[in-house]
């Protein structure tokens, strides 16, 4: 859902060497689905501990943050979503029968050993959990 921006906005495309020294907020909800989507194993697994608990978001976070603050000597402030707005109900299940989709077919690709394909339906079906969201906290704070 979100908000345009785009007629009040000017977009204006900038390096990261540009923006060295700066505080930015960055979108922690859009960066652990990022990271959800395309951390993982080959067979598009997600990444987890040894009690299975899933880690993909936090080596992704890990990564790109440290590199930003020491690279960059960014400081990065990160938003976290409240609880979504009624008007975003249909989305939202919208979203979810697509993870479902996803889900079943990549079962069904990772059966038949076509882990390209597999990969390519796992980007699909990341889920941010609360255990996920209370990771990230931990991880950032």
């Amino acid at each position: 859902m979100g908000v345009m921006l785009t007629p009040i906005l000017k977009r204006e495309q900038t390096s990261l060497k540009a923006l060295k020294g700066t505080s930015f907020a960055i979108d922690a909800s859009i960066e652990i689905h990022q990271f959800l989507a395309l951390v993982r194993k080959r067979d598009g697994s997600l990444f987890s501990d040894s009690q299975g608990r899933v880690t993909s978001h936090l080596i992704g976070l890990l990564t790109r943050t440290s590199r930003l603050i020491a690279d960059f000597d960014m400081k990065p402030v990160f938003i976290f979503d409240g609880k979504p707005n009624p008007l975003k109900r249909r989305t939202i299940e919208m979203r979810r029968d697509a993870r479902k989709k996803a889900e079943a077919e990549y079962v069904e690709t990772v059966s038949k050993k076509d882990y390209s394909k597999a990969w390519s339906k796992a980007v699909m079906t990341g889920r941010v959990t609360g255990s996920v969201l209370d990771d990230s906290k931990h991880l950032l704070t």
